[in-house]
């Protein structure tokens, strides 16, 4: 992701050859366009890492819903972050250290549930 700086392309936002623009908290940024393959089957772990990801925009959504919830994940949004992406990142970290380290996060959770 780079921030672009050319006059033709500020504040535009869409597919323009191999890149895509879009416009994050006032300032254009460019990425790759993603090449994807038609009929290519995912492995067991992009699966699994699918339904993950599902799971995290569900709780996304419950944050972003919760006005208490909401009001302390953007207390926390740095540079061009967003409570919604906190959120995202928030269940996959606590997901990916309980899958990696067997660690019991139900009490993380509840707490999470309180605020």
């Amino acid at each position: 992701m780079a921030f672009v700086t050319d006059i033709i392309f500020l504040n535009t936002h869409g597919k323009f050859g191999d890149k895509i623009y879009r416009v994050i908290h006032g300032r254009t940024v460019s990425s790759r366009y993603p090449v994807y393959k038609k009929g290519r089957k995912r492995s067991e772990k992009q699966e699994a890492n699918n339904v993950t990801f599902s799971d995290a925009t569900i709780y996304a959504k419950r944050v972003i819903i919760d006005p208490t919830l909401r009001c302390k994940y953007e207390l926390r949004v740095k540079g061009l972050q967003n409570a919604w992406n906190l959120a995202i990142q928030d269940y996959m970290l606590r997901h990916r250290v309980k899958k990696i380290k067997g660690i019991d996060t139900s009490g993380y959770e509840e707490l999470r549930r309180r605020e």
